[in-house]
């Protein structure tokens, strides 16, 4: 019989604790006495079985005349242990109207799965909401009728003349000295380049125009462009090797002028008929190939950079013997 006790005493406990077992913390008010359009927090916190879920009503809005919705009361769990879990419900509220106002009482729902197991009363808050105190004292006018009592107020202030600190000078005289310095050291870079010069005065040494084309035509050999079915910038990048050669070598316009005027102001120059003919047969190949679409053979495009290369080397040799002879020396 006692076994059987104990069993039904058990049974009946257990029964009942999920019922009882949740608690009421805290319902508090984050402010009692707030300004016109400040927030209030509301929050209760509740001691509540883990296996429960806690539910309410949603406040009306506005909760009551003057005090309106920011946002409904919302669950979230603080702490979970090893039987309770700490619960807080909050909502936010505001009032624009100034005045003492009753928050009315809530009610919290428990439920075990979708079954209602209890209830839990919440009492309302009290809540004042002032307004800014004018001090009609203070800002009364002078320019007023005799015996009239009715407040005026003051002419808004000017505004405040602040000295001048140091920094707030000193960084425009600063960026002034920047800007001058930055002038300086672009013209400067300007009129040494002109004069072939570095930026630290020294003279920019440069290469012969036999030195750069015969390192240009170097260059294009390995690019293979024509065996890559590039013939047109083949053509087009020997031809303008050859063209910054000859402008640079005998004081020709070629970059700008057309093949045919600048052969036919190298022709006059000190170039023997056989480096000639080469010359003008591979001109006139890359214009075929540039504008008139022609395909040449293997043979023709193996042939153009020794042309170029040849034409370089004979015209310099001719050039560094002829120096030789001015200087009284022999061939």
């Amino acid at each position: 019989m006692r076994k059987k006790f104990y069993i039904c005493l058990t049974a009946i406990l257990a029964a009942l604790s999920p019922v009882c077992g949740q608690e009421l913390v805290s319902n508090t008010l984050s402010k009692d006495t707030v300004l016109i359009g400040d927030h209030i927090v509301w929050k209760a916190q509740f001691n509540v079985p883990r296996d429960l879920s806690v539910d309410f009503d949603s406040l009306a809005n506005p909760v009551v005349p003057g005090v309106e919705v920011i946002r409904h009361f919302t669950i979230d769990t603080l702490s979970l242990k090893k039987k309770f879990a700490e619960i807080e419900a909050s909502a936010v509220l505001t009032s624009f109207d100034s005045g003492a106002y009753m928050l009315p009482d809530r009610v919290f729902y428990f439920y075990r799965g979708d079954e209602e197991v209890d209830t839990l009363h919440v009492d309302g808050k009290a809540v004042v909401v002032e307004t800014i105190a004018v001090d009609t004292a203070t800002f009364m006018s002078p320019e007023r009728e005799e015996g009239d009592e009715s407040p005026r107020f003051a002419d808004i202030k000017p505004q405040f003349g602040y000295p001048v600190t140091f920094w707030e000078v000193a960084k425009w005289v600063l960026a002034a000295l920047a800007l001058a310095a930055l002038a300086v050291a672009v013209t400067v870079i300007i009129r040494r380049k002109k004069a072939g010069l570095t930026f630290m005065g020294h003279t920019v040494v440069q290469d012969p125009p036999h030195i750069v084309a015969l390192r240009t035509l170097d260059k294009i050999r390995e690019e293979e462009l024509w065996q890559k079915n590039r013939q047109k910038q083949f053509y087009t990048e020997v031809t303008d090797a050859l063209r910054l050669y000859i402008e640079s070598r005998f004081d020709v316009t070629a970059i700008e002028a057309t093949s045919a005027e600048m052969l036919a102001d190298l022709k006059k120059k000190d170039v023997s008929a056989g480096e000639f003919a080469e010359l003008e047969e591979l001109f006139t190949r890359s214009d075929l190939v540039k504008f008139a679409k022609l395909n040449c053979s293997r043979e023709e495009n193996e042939a153009a950079i020794p042309v170029a290369v040849r034409f370089v080397n004979q015209t310099y040799e001719r050039q560094l013997n002829a120096e030789t002879v001015n200087e009284g020396g022999e061939k």
